[in-house]
């Protein structure tokens, strides 16, 4: 139906026309049991998201990117909660966090000025949710520094000298280590 009709009347005498409306009509009456019922989304399948103006974190980032990025695939699929509402949230680019979002790799997207920010969102949110710290996380805690290591970065370039090796390894918390061998 191209609505090339001469006189408006005639599409409403078309036999696919009067097909169409007798299917959609059925269709909402049968609702959830209809043929179109699994390719329709609710949106009322979402939870809303928590509060989180209350809560604090002591500041310190202990995910990786990677690990962030995890957080935030469970985060949308569980919460009414998109891109762009995340970034005004952390008071970020929406284009930065997009970026981020699409990074690959364990330290992908480390440099980019939203990762501190997006892995604080992830604490505040597992924090609200009582989600329990991980052993990895504990174990980066109880070591007490400033700054928790997260690991080596396996991209980037080291300096080495003459006669020595560098290998990449996992230390006892499973954080990625570059050793000399």
């Amino acid at each position: 139906m191209k609505n090339e009709y001469k006189d408006k009347s005639w599409v409403y005498s078309n036999d696919v026309f009067r097909k169409a409306a007798f299917f959609f009509y059925k269709e909402k009456i049968k609702g959830s049991k209809g043929k179109l019922a699994p390719i329709m989304k609710k949106k009322s399948d979402k939870v809303a998201f928590p509060c989180l103006s209350d809560i604090t974190t002591d500041g310190k980032t202990y995910l990786k990117p990677s690990d962030c990025r995890k957080s935030f695939a469970t985060i949308f699929k569980k919460y009414d909660l998109t891109q762009s509402k995340l970034a005004k949230m952390i008071g970020g680019n929406p284009v930065m966090v997009g970026r981020f979002l699409s990074d690959g790799g364990e330290f992908g997207g480390s440099e980019k000025s939203c990762y501190h920010p997006l892995a604080m969102f992830c604490e505040k949110v597992r924090i609200a949710t009582g989600t329990k710290k991980s052993r990895k996380r504990l174990a980066i805690e109880a070591e007490g520094r400033d700054q928790p290591f997260l690991g080596h970065d396996s991209r980037k370039r080291y300096l080495v000298m003459q006669g020595e090796r560098l290998h990449l390894a996992r230390d006892a918390a499973g954080r990625s280590v570059v050793r000399h061998g």
